[in-house]
């Protein structure tokens, strides 16, 4: 019998398994060791992907949180701004699970054959849909809450460091008092600052109010910030708003 034959011949490849088997070349394995990696495999895909899911909606909840997200409304300035608001680290470690989980999700039948870069923009698409979903929900800004009050020994650091600070020229706050030409912002810093309206400052057709919360682009010294733009955030869901100045 020729090598081809005996290669196409079932009884001839089932005998070579059995010998391979007898021989110890084969190691048979029982079946709980199969289910086991299927659950394992299950599991850890899963807890990637919803890791995946809390990180991509945590970025989206503090870009929108600390203004970094409405900034681009104000030209060239405003895209500067907001790139070098992103939070790189947590881009970063969100790009490290992206790897993860494209690794988990290679491991399953309905991905052979597909290229690499497709299932790397499918992930990233499906985790940032849902993670941008979540953001405009009160999810995180419950946590935030929590951090403030020490309740949230865990992520409480993260929270308080990317959730509501003001990122070099983008300061978001409530408005406390106005007139012609300036206004008072109480920051979410918590500090009281003079904003300056110029000839050149871009602001909404529907003006201003006090008490409404807004984010200002601009150029500060000191207490005093020249408004590059102005945008309104009142209403936008998913997002807390700073708290009034307290009395004195």
């Amino acid at each position: 019998m020729s090598e081809v034959e005996k290669t196409n011949n079932p009884d001839h490849l089932s005998e070579d398994i059995f010998a391979a088997i007898k021989n110890g070349a084969v190691e048979m394995r029982p079946k709980w060791h199969f289910i086991l990696n299927v659950a394992l495999l299950i599991t850890g895909t899963v807890l990637a992907i919803l890791t995946l899911i809390f990180i991509a909606s945590f970025i989206f909840f503090s870009l929108r949180q600390n203004g970094s997200w409405f900034v681009s409304d104000f030209g060239i300035k405003g895209w500067e701004a907001f790139i070098f608001s992103l939070p790189w680290i947590l881009l970063i470690v969100a790009g490290i699970f992206i790897i993860i989980v494209n690794i988990l999700v290679k491991k399953y039948s309905f991905s052979y054959g597909r290229p690499l870069l497709y299932s790397a923009l499918g992930i990233i698409g499906f985790t940032g849909l849902i993670g941008f979903l979540i953001s405009l929900t009160p999810f995180h800004s419950n946590l935030l809450i929590e951090a403030e009050n020490e309740h949230l020994p865990i992520a409480g650091t993260i929270y308080r460091q990317y959730g509501h600070r003001n990122l070099g020229n983008i300061i978001t706050g409530r408005i406390i008092g106005q007139n012609a030409n300036s206004f008072g912002l109480y920051s979410q810093d918590q500090e009281i600052l003079t904003v300056i309206i110029t000839p050149l400052t871009i602001v909404p057709r529907s003006g201003i109010n006090v008490s409404e919360v807004v984010v200002v682009l601009g150029e500060r010294e000191g207490n005093v910030v020249e408004a590059l733009g102005i945008k309104p955030l009142t209403g936008y869901p998913g997002m807390r708003s700073p708290k009034m100045p307290p009395h004195r």
